[in-house]
């Protein structure tokens, strides 16, 4: 009997691999706009090399120019892939926001200011120790490290005097503020246990007031561990959970797998959240030392990305400039091609169970359909098959060429892949061609 063997849409590993072993690494499942079956997967972009800027601390985009904290500078960077150095910050978590004049990062509680000309410390002692910066209506906008407390600096002028008095509290829950995010013209006020809604009001006094909303009972799980798009926000929070704003409501958009895979984070406050559209997708990365876990929206599907030999994704920190999808790590890079800068881009896939209640059965046959022929006429790509019935060991690898440049008619196929009561397959690309697999069948008896 030949019987459709389900293909990866997804990273649904359970807590026991004997209830679900599904992973997709790399790479995301695309509706097709009539709705037929079978639907593709592809594999997820690589890395283009941008700028040589090394160890990205933070990026920030305004005014169609692009700020990036990186080794121990604030730096601009061009769209000829040049940079220039602005001026020192110390080592440590950096958060920055930019009004496309000024820009201002926070690190170590300290705040920095680059006015056009030069990059000084703010040493005025009505300016709190800040753990984080927003921009609002000309203001910028400061948690206080440790408190409930949030202020602001004068109008315009970030590097100006502080007023004493510029300051107001998220008190409504009894937690400490780890950030604020700006929402269209409102202000969220991320605790570790709570969020508060606050909007521009532009008062005399104090310009930012708090709405009459009961505050959301889940937090912010780290000071950048949230993602904000052109229409809402995403979030980890303090209940390990992932969370949309819709509205006033914090959905959950997490599964119990995704979630069991947070929990396995050994700092979740690490985690760097980012969103970005691509191939008309909009993808919630949500990266840690420890995984790396992205979100579709056009699928509500979760996938992983992984750089070659690691457990994550090497880089963590977007901007959107000149055109581009620019991520930093090591370096500055654009999304693009087929590996990593070079360095091997790994497309894997572990299928959901293929079972028979309980009763043993053969699999004669696998068969996978894919685009074939994407190699080059050096390069004959190749795409492993190996078969696990535990969800934990896998058998060797058997690799299959699938055609290059040219070769689009050429199937690929796997002899006998013994009995089991159970079994699940992985599938996994590493040369750096493109990846499109549309559908998987097993041939049993």
């Amino acid at each position: 009997m030949r019987a459709p063997l389900q293909i990866g849409r997804q990273s649904g590993e359970a807590a026991s691999p004997a209830v679900s072993s599904e992973r997709l690494i790399n790479g995301y499942l695309e509706q097709t706009p009539d709705g037929r079956s079978p639907v593709p997967v592809y594999g997820t972009p690589g890395l283009l090399a941008f700028a040589d800027t090394f160890d990205i601390r933070a990026c920030c985009t305004a005014a169609r120019r692009l700020f990036v904290v990186t080794g121990t500078a604030l730096c601009e960077v061009f769209a000829d892939r040049s940079f220039t150095e602005l001026g020192d910050i110390p080592a440590g978590v950096a958060d920055m926001a930019s009004d496309g004049t000024n820009v201002v990062v926070t690190v170590g509680g300290e705040i920095y200011v680059y006015d056009g000309t030069d990059v000084t410390p703010v040493t005025d002692e009505d300016a709190p120790a800040a753990s984080s910066v927003e921009f609002l209506n000309g203001f910028y906008v400061f948690t206080e490290a440790g408190s409930e407390q949030f202020f602001i600096s004068p109008q315009g002028n970030p590097g100006g005097d502080f007023d004493a008095l510029d300051f107001d509290s998220a008190d409504t829950s009894p937690d400490k503020l780890v950030r604020s995010r700006r929402v269209g013209r409102d202000l969220l006020l991320f605790g570790e246990e709570s969020v508060e809604f606050w909007y521009y009001s532009g008062d005399s006094v104090f310009p930012i007031n708090r709405y009459a909303d009961t505050p959301l009972d889940v937090g912010l799980a780290g000071v950048r561990a949230e993602a904000r798009s052109s229409e809402t926000i995403f979030w980890i929070g303090s209940d390990k959970t992932v969370r949309r704003l819709d509205g006033r409501t914090g959905t959950r958009i997490s599964t119990f797998a995704i979630e069991d895979a947070i929990k396995g984070w050994s700092d979740v406050s690490l985690t760097i959240g980012t969103a970005h559209v691509w191939q008309g997708h909009l993808f919630i990365v949500f990266r840690n030392p420890d995984g790396c876990i992205v979100w579709d929206q056009a699928t509500q599907l979760w996938h992983e990305r992984q750089s070659y030999n690691s457990d994550t994704w090497q880089v963590a920190h977007y901007a959107y400039a000149f055109g581009k999808h620019l991520y930093g790590g090591s370096k500055l890079y654009e999304l693009g091609g087929y590996d990593e800068d070079g360095a091997v881009l790994p497309f894997e896939m572990v299928t959901p169970w293929l079972d028979n209640q309980g009763e043993r059965f053969s699999v004669t046959e696998v068969e996978v359909r894919m685009e074939a022929g994407t190699g080059s006429l050096t390069l004959n790509p190749k795409i492993s098959l190996s078969r696990t019935e535990d969800g934990e060991y896998f058998n060797t690898p058997l690799p299959r060429v699938f055609g290059k440049q040219g070769e689009r008619f050429r199937t690929v196929k796997w002899g006998p892949q013994g009995q089991s009561r159970g079994c699940a397959f992985k599938l996994r690309i590493t040369d750096p061609v493109k990846r499109v697999i549309y559908a998987a069948y097993a041939q049993v008896s």
